[in-house]
């Protein structure tokens, strides 16, 4: 990270920069720890293509990215407020605040001890060739209730991507980083945060694709992040990102979208994944709104076979399951919300729901 992190040893606002966890585009996540000594982690709004440190410690914007730095800095903060009507449940990382200091924003969470999704994977995928069928189970079911827990309270995620879940050393996956997410009300203006090969046509900017959609983000992008990131790491390769398949559309009349049972064959996967994954996949990467499956409770459905053709025994009698022989859909909507409490602004960038205790999961397979 260099000179655009926080120097190892900084001190401030009762917390110790311990060490660097990760870099993005718009943050840099410390790991710090607190006058008691305990880890914590601490997200900086730090967009590394429009703002420099000074003095070491100071965020500046760069001088002719002032405006798009202050856009993503307003962003940050409103997507903290927005955030702080997250349903309080089990598996929910506790946050400390959302605070400004050093001219940017922070964000104070739980450390998560564990690893990216992505790192995980690509170690996974060099020992044994293939992600296997039992582990996407459990990785569907915590990113759709994930979701479903978001979503019902009127956020969409914007985000999601390998990158954005970690797998703690107990295996359970964790859908983190909400720096991007928005109500779904929300008209599309201001900064607009993603990662473009996971990205819905609509998150693109009509000036960039001319597609023309609507203006409010819908359920549908989260479904849509969720399908690529399910179609690379079952074939192993990402698709044309949403950008060059509608230009390909206008310009030959045809979607250059190589549907995925056909990319397993060419990439020479070794594993065989159920027919019902492998559809919601397709259904789940349409590339226009309304071709894609529109909703957690539809993507749900469209898997519910897949999730109850086997279970791992749950090891741990406090965390809730989704039942063997119970529907997927069934179960989601048993959930209950319980609104947070008011009080001191609450950053919310990372968000955790585990459903079902995973006795032996990615990390497992790796040792």
């Amino acid at each position: 990270m260099g000179e655009q992190s926080l120097p190892i040893g900084t001190e401030f606002a009762g917390i110790t920069i311990a060490g660097v966890l990760g870099q993005g585009g718009f943050g840099i996540t410390y790991r710090v720890t607190d006058k008691n000594g305990f880890e914590l982690a601490l997200k900086e709004y730090f967009p590394a293509d429009d703002a420099i440190r000074v003095d070491g410690i100071t965020v500046q914007p760069k001088p002719d990215r002032k405006t798009r730095f202050k856009m993503g800095y307003d962003a940050f903060l409103a997507e903290a407020r927005t955030l702080n009507s997250l349903p309080a449940r089990r598996g929910l990382v506790q946050i400390m605040g959302a605070f400004e200091k050093h001219r940017t924003v922070y964000a104070l969470m739980d450390f998560i001890d564990g690893e990216p999704l992505d790192r995980a994977a690509t170690r996974l995928i060099e020992k044994r060739k293939a992600v296997p069928v039992d582990l996407l189970r459990e990785l569907v079911v915590a990113v759709l209730s994930a979701l479903h827990a978001v979503h019902r309270v009127g956020v969409i995620h914007r985000d999601i991507k390998p990158a954005n879940v970690m797998i703690r050393r107990d295996g359970q996956p964790i859908l983190i980083d909400f720096g991007a997410a928005r109500p779904m009300a929300a008209d599309r203006t201001g900064a607009s945060m993603f990662s473009r090969r996971y990205a819905a046509l609509e998150q693109f900017p009509q000036r960039v694709t001319g597609y023309r959609s609507v203006n409010r983000d819908s359920a549908a992008v989260d479904i849509f992040g969720l399908s690529v990131m399910l179609y690379e790491l079952v074939s192993q390769s990402l698709p044309p990102d949403a950008e060059e398949r509608f230009k390909a559309l206008k310009q030959t009349g045809a979607d250059p979208y190589l549907p995925i049972r056909d990319n397993i064959l060419r990439n020479r996967i070794p594993m065989s994944y159920p027919d019902d994954l492998l559809d919601a996949i397709d259904a789940g990467c349409g590339l226009l709104p309304n071709q894609r499956l529109q909703s957690v409770q539809q993507m749900a459905k469209a898997l519910d076979s897949f999730v109850r053709s086997k279970r791992r025994v749950d090891t741990d009698p406090q965390t809730p399951v989704f039942e063997t022989g119970k529907p997927m859909l069934a179960k989601l909507k048993k959930d209950h919300t319980i609104k947070l409490s008011g009080g001191a602004l609450v950053g919310l960038f990372v968000f955790t729901l585990v459903v079902g205790s995973v006795a032996f999961g990615i990390l497992g397979y790796l040792e």
